[in-house]
């Protein structure tokens, strides 16, 4: 009756009431009858516990073998995956680090793998292949297919180890071309590369299959002479100098040029590359500075090469300290022997070495830069002086030499005129010497600064007239107003009947164009006496007066000229 109808009665859980007995009770009525009967329904639960906890541990086994089942799966899946990418990180190292001999050769189950590894592979053989092209470029020179600077120096190298110790020589030429850089302006930058492989060609032909040449750089060659003795190496010095002269047919042009050669031995000028290259250099500037086909190294051209070195040091600060002094040497009127101007020539008064000469810095200028600074210098003590004897009644005009970097500066010619302001001497008074091939290293630019000096009445003289490759035509249309025969053609004409008749004729056709001429180096009377005869308008030389400092510039005019 408590339990109400329907209502059940059974353990909450297994173990309830403590005797292993798990039940459940049940009241039945029958209808229409109060009678009620209770049932009541019971077993061992402890049977029933036991399939319970067994189903427990069989699910709980089953949950773990799959779990570890999974993972091994993972584990293989992973491992397939993780060592191709694994392989191909390796691969890329090496390909990274420049070993890309070895073949990307790598299988997997996955496709996308596959790919990478293909594409992988594709771009080492790409890279193999460019990288090729590149060792071969890094090897050879690309215009003349000759070994470049690098080859050289390696097999110079291999010379140096393999004759260590050994009385066997060899030889190093460095060779640097002549007028190379005129044909290159006249011609254009493809008439020069035609040049150059032409003259490679020639000194392949000149050399033996042990030795090498190669291209250093621009216009500059070395061969390397294996094996050789002194005569071999004059015998073939004066093979490349005769076939560099040979004239070039370049685009219908007749080119002529010529090359400087010095030679480096090993081992009387040096045990190691880079001494026999230095010293090789050193002989063949010392061979083009004084003309010679080719020169073998000796060590006072590396003392000489020191002192320069030294020099261009000193030079910087010359100007700053007033080591720099203008002197001047005599122009003369051949008609009436009166001096009608002089030309200011610079020298260094070198605090350890004394007075040099122009030869010995003037090349530094250039090098360093300062030659624009140098004859701004110059021009502004010439006039300074030369508005001092004016002065004092002495009608003189004064000569600078430019330099071809001046004409490289457009505003060269207002920079002159703001000088000669400044100063407060006229233009008409001021000459400035040029060679003709200042000129005619940047023609274009050069006659415009010309002909603006030249409106304002600033005269243009044509220095070392001879010695280029102009001719008076050319010069004819320039804003020039006189030349100056070189120095060589009139010292000579006592013993060379040939340079008696280049003056003359140069005189005679200068005149005949309008032009003044001007005689360098008069040191006899007899040569005096023969440009007299040929009318030649001016003199300069020893004759007449050594270059001297500005103090005794009026005792030298006192002496030629009266004064008003």
């Amino acid at each position: 009756d408590e339990l109400g109808e329907g209502a059940f009665r059974e353990d909450a859980s297994f173990g309830e009431g403590g005797d292993h007995i798990y039940f459940l009770s049940s009241a039945l009525r029958s209808a229409g009858d109060d009678a009620q009967i209770e049932i009541h329904f019971g077993f061992d639960e402890r049977v029933v516990e036991q399939f319970i906890m067994s189903s427990y541990y069989r699910a709980g086994i089953f949950f773990a073998v799959y779990i570890v089942a999974t993972l091994l799966l993972l584990v293989i899946i992973v491992r397939k995956v993780t060592l191709p990418i694994k392989r191909l990180r390796v691969f890329s190292q090496h390909i990274a680090s420049g070993h890309m001999e070895k073949r990307i050769d790598i299988d997997s189950d996955f496709d996308e793998i596959n790919g990478l590894v293909h594409d992988l592979e594709a771009m080492r053989c790409e890279m193999v292949k460019q990288t090729q092209v590149l060792e071969r470029l890094s090897y050879r020179d690309e215009l003349t297919r000759l070994p470049n600077r690098l080859v050289l120096n390696e097999r110079l190298q291999q010379a140096v180890v393999i004759r260590h110790g050994s009385k066997r020589s060899f030889a190093l030429l460095i060779i640097d071309l002549n007028r190379f850089k005129e044909v290159n302006d006249a011609l254009g930058h493809h008439a020069g590369d035609l040049l150059l492989q032409e003259i490679s060609l020639r000194m392949l032909g000149v050399i033996r299959v042990s030795d090498t040449v190669a291209r250093l750089a621009g216009d500059e060659f070395a061969i390397l002479l294996n094996g050789t003795t002194e005569e071999h190496v004059g015998t073939i010095c004066n093979k490349v100098i005769e076939l560099v002269k040979t004239p070039y047919q370049i685009e219908g042009q007749l080119v002529h040029i010529g090359a400087s050669i010095g030679v480096a031995c090993y081992p009387q000028h040096g045990d190691d590359a880079e001494d026999l290259l230095r010293r090789a250099d050193i002989a063949m500037y010392h061979a083009k500075k004084n003309g010679l086909g080719f020169s073998v190294f000796a060590e006072q051209q590396d003392k000489n090469a020191l002192r320069q070195m030294q020099l261009r040091s000193d030079f910087q600060n010359a100007i700053p300290r007033q080591e720099l002094q203008v002197y001047y040497q005599s122009k003369v009127n051949l008609n009436n022997g009166q001096i009608t101007g002089f030309e200011a020539l610079v020298r260094w008064l070198h605090p350890q070495e004394g007075l040099i000469s122009p030869d010995a810095f003037l090349p530094i200028a250039e090098q360093s830069g300062l030659i624009n600074e140098l004859t701004f210098y110059v021009l502004r003590q010439a006039a300074i002086d030369t508005i001092g004897w004016r002065n004092q009644g002495y009608d003189v005009n004064i000569a600078v030499n430019i330099a071809p970097k001046n004409l490289a500066r457009i505003e060269f010619s207002q920079e002159v005129l703001d000088i000669l302001e400044d100063t407060g001497l006229s233009p008409e008074y001021v000459e400035l010497e040029l060679t003709e091939n200042d000129i005619l290293d940047e023609p274009v630019q050069a006659i415009r600064i010309l002909e603006q000096l030249h409106q304002q009445q600033v005269q243009i003289v044509v220095d070392d007239f001879g010695t280029g490759y102009s001719s008076l035509t050319y010069l004819k249309k320039l804003p020039i107003s006189a030349l100056k025969i070189d120095r060589s053609f009139v010292m000579e004409m006592e013993q060379d009947g040939d340079n008696a008749e280049i003056v003359k004729a140069s005189i005679e056709m200068a005149h005949n164009i309008g032009l003044k001429v001007v005689a360098e180096g008069v040191e006899t009377e007899k040569a005096l006496l023969f440009l007299k005869s040929n009318h030649c308008d001016w003199g300069q030389g020893y004759f007449f007066s050594r270059p001297i400092p500005a103090d005794q510039v009026v005792s030298l005019l006192e002496s030629f000229n009266s004064v008003g």
